[in-house]
C-alpha cells in the first residue's frame, strides 16, 4: 500500500480530524509544557533565556525536549481513538518500521552535515571557537541520544504522516498535501529565535525547503522512516557539535559558530547535498519518482473501520 493510501483506513469523518487535532494539540501544548511552566514557576523566572541561565544544561534540555514526546503519544492516541488507525498505518501504511531505512539516511546524511561542516572549518577557521566542556557534553548526551529522535519523530509523524495523508483525503491530490504540509511546517518553526535574529524571509524559505524535501523523501519511500532519519541527523548534528547564538536549543556543542547568518550559497549547498543522498538511496531502495499528479481514490483499497486489525 503507498504510505498516503493510510489516511483511508479507518474512519475519516470531519469530526474525527476535528477531535484528534484539538485534544492532540491540547495535550501536548497544555500537558507537554507543564514541566517546562513548573519550573519556571520553581525559579521565579518568565522567559526561557532566563530559565537556561538557571537551570544545568541537561535540565533545561529534557524540559525543552520532553514536550515533544508528550506530544506524540497524544497524536498517537488521538489518531488511534478517533480514526481507528495506529501508528503504523500513519508512519508507512501498515508496514512495521523499517529501521534499516532510518539508520541508513541517519548515517549518510549525519556523514554529509560532517563533510560540509569539516570544509568550513578548514577554510574559515576564525568563524568558529572551540568550546569543548567535557563535563556539561556528558552531562546533555544522554537527554539529546534520547530526546532528539523522539522530538523528530514527532514531527515527521504529524507533518509527513498524519498531516500529510489527511491533505491528500482532503484535496485529493498528492502535490497539494506535499506543498501544504511543507508549508505548514515552515509556519510551525516561524517562533523558533533564528527567525527573529536572521529575518523572516530567509529562515521561512529554508524550513519551506526542508519540509519540501523531507516530504519529498517519505512519498518516495512510502513512508517516515528516512526522512525521518535524515531530520534525526540534522538535529543531532548540529546540538552536539556546532552550535550558534541564536538556536532554539543551546547546548554545550564542541564548537560555537560565530557568524550563522544565511545565504544563498547555505540553499544551494542543501540542494546538492540533498541532491546526491537520493541518488544514493534512490539506487539503494529502487525508489521510483514520486507521482505528484496523481489523484487519490477514496474508494481504492479501502476498508471499514471495524475491520482494521492493526494495533499501535
Amino acid at each position: 500500500m503507498n504510505h498516503w493510501k493510510g489516511a483511508y483506513r479507518g474512519v475519516n469523518t470531519v469530526g474525527a480530524y476535528v477531535a484528534t487535532l484539538l485534544l492532540f494539540l491540547a495535550g501536548w501544548l497544555l500537558l507537554g509544557n507543564l514541566p517546562l511552566l513548573a519550573a519556571m514557576l520553581a525559579k521565579g523566572v518568565t522567559t526561557l533565556e532566563d530559565l537556561a541561565a538557571v537551570c544545568p544544561e541537561n535540565v533545561y534540555l529534557l524540559l525543552m525536549l520532553s514536550s515533544f514526546a508528550i506530544g506524540l503519544l497524544a497524536l498517537i492516541l488521538c489518531i488511534r481513538v478517533f480514526h481507528r488507525r495506529g501508528f503504523r498505518m500513519v508512519a508507512n501504511g501498515g508496514r512495521p518500521l523499517r529501521w534499516g531505512h532510518f539508520l541508513t539516511a541517519f548515517g549518510l546524511y549525519f556523514l554529509a552535515m560532517a563533510i560540509v561542516q569539516g570544509r568550513d572549518l578548514l577554510w574559515h577557521p576564525e568563524n568558529f571557537e572551540w568550546q569543548f566542556d567535557a563535563a556539561a557534553f556528558v552531562r546533555v548526551l544522554p537527554v539529546l541520544l534520547l530526546f532528539v529522535p523522539l522530538q523528530t519523530l514527532f514531527e515527521e509523524f504529524f507533518f509527513r504522516g498524519y498531516l500529510m495523508q489527511s491533505l491528500v483525503v482532503g484535496t485529493k491530490r498528492v502535490w497539494i498535501a506535499w506543498l501544504l504540509s511543507a508549508l505548514l511546517f515552515g509556519f510551525a518553526h516561524s517562533a523558533n529565535p533564528e527567525v527573529g535574529a536572521y529575518g523572516y524571509t530567509v529562515m521561512m524559505l529554508q524550513y519551506l525547503l526542508f519540509g519540501l524535501l523531507f516530504g519529498w523523501f517519505a512519498l518516495a519511500d512510502e513512508g517516515i522512516e528516512v526522512s525521518w532519519g535524515m531530520h534525526t541527523a540534522n538535529n543531532l548534528f548540529l546540538l552536539l557539535f556546532v552550535t550558534e547564538e541564536h538556536s532554539a536549543l543551546p547546548t554545550p556543542a564542541l564548537w560555537r559558530q560565530l557568524d550563522a547568518t544565511p545565504s544563498l550559497k547555505d540553499i544551494f549547498q542543501l540542494l546538492f547535498l540533498v541532491g546526491v543522498l537520493w541518488v544514493v538511496l534512490e539506487r539503494i531502495y529502487r525508489w521510483k519518482l514520486p507521482s505528484l499528479r496523481k489523484i487519490a481514490n477514496p474508494g481504492e483499497e479501502e476498508t471499514p473501520a471495524v475491520e482494521n486489525k492493526e494495533v499501535i
